[in-house]
């Protein structure tokens, strides 16, 4: 993969940090939140570059989600105060909020307080980056950088519901998904022992999540719910990995609006344009829209003089995909 698609990868989820304050212990950062003043400790946020986030492009799926290192780097970009929820890219815990803004932080995170299930200071990463688009709705008038972090919300919710499968499976990129796929529904045919069966059809839902193929994702989990019966354990893992699929559906849907809004007002570079239109079609794709639309978006970049040679490879290879089924 080249640095010029490198560099857009980067642009596109916004990071490029350090972490900020001293006095922690290795590998923990103290950091004083600009909108409660509360002072914490949490992972030192690392310096993403192109090597150590995007140099492995066998871990990427087909809207450039990286699932190197197992999304360390990504996980640990945004700082959450585990007071009161503040959410943002560690940096900026160094810059001031103005009074209004707090004012509006403050009603926004009163309103939106994470679940009771989620213990202080043990906020989920897609959480964390959800509330970071949240509260960059009011200190950042910028809406494609909204949706860049709202975009970085799905990837985490992503990264940790197929965590297992991308352990266990041989993902080789985008294109690799569908065979994947495909051998582990002839080992389910081929499975009588129940608990490995129920196992294999878990890691060919979590695949097809990767792969953005919903229609097999929902087939799946629907076998799965019926072969698990009243086994509590993969009912439990069956409802860790709806939630998480729920989480990254929501955040795709708020990356969309904000990619068609930014598309619409014309605040896209034109040399970024193919990029999001195409983002635009694999996110519609992931989300189940009707096949006409994802095509359509898809065919921009066939069509765009300028358009990058992997993104038209991989615009056909969907387009091929969606014509077939």
């Amino acid at each position: 993969m080249n640095k010029k698609l490198l560099g857009l990868i980067l642009s596109l989820i916004g990071i490029s940090v350090l972490g900020f304050g001293s006095g922690a212990e290795e590998g923990k950062a103290t950091y004083t939140c600009p909108l409660c003043g509360e002072e914490f400790e949490a992972p030192a946020a690392p310096e993403v570059t192109f090597e150590s986030q995007f140099s492995d492009a066998k871990s990427m799926d087909s809207d450039f989600c990286s699932h190197a290192e197992g999304g360390a780097p990504l996980f640990q970009t945004v700082v959450s105060c585990p007071k009161c929820m503040y959410s943002a890219y560690a940096k900026e815990f160094s810059h001031s909020l103005r009074d209004d803004q707090k004012a509006r932080l403050k009603a926004m995170l009163e309103q939106n307080p994470p679940p009771a299930s989620v213990k202080q200071g043990q906020i989920p990463a897609w959480r964390s980056w959800k509330y970071a688009a949240w509260c960059y709705k009011i200190t950042r008038s910028d809406i494609l950088f909204h949706g860049q972090t709202f975009h970085g919300a799905a990837y985490c919710a992503r990264i940790e519901a197929t965590a297992e499968a991308t352990a266990k499976l041989s993902f080789e990129g985008p294109e690799s998904v569908l065979p994947l796929l495909e051998e582990l529904e002839k080992k389910i045919s081929a499975e009588n022992n129940r608990q490995k069966k129920a196992e294999l059809m878990l890691a060919a839902a979590r695949a097809a999540q990767r792969g953005g193929f919903v229609d097999v994702r929902d087939k799946w989990i629907t076998q799965l719910r019926k072969e698990a019966g009243s086994d509590d354990a993969i009912q439990q893992q069956i409802e860790k990995f709806s939630v998480l699929v729920a989480a990254e559906e929501k955040c795709l849907q708020e990356a969309l609006a904000c990619y068609k809004t930014a598309m619409y007002e014309a605040l896209i570079p034109s040399r970024n344009v193919p990029l999001y239109n195409y983002l635009i079609a694999d996110i519609m794709r992931r989300l189940g829209r009707r096949r006409s639309p994802v095509v359509g978006y898809y065919a921009h970049i066939l069509e765009a003089d300028k358009a990058r040679a992997d993104l038209k490879r991989l615009a056909n290879y969907f387009i091929q995909y969606l014509n077939r089924i």
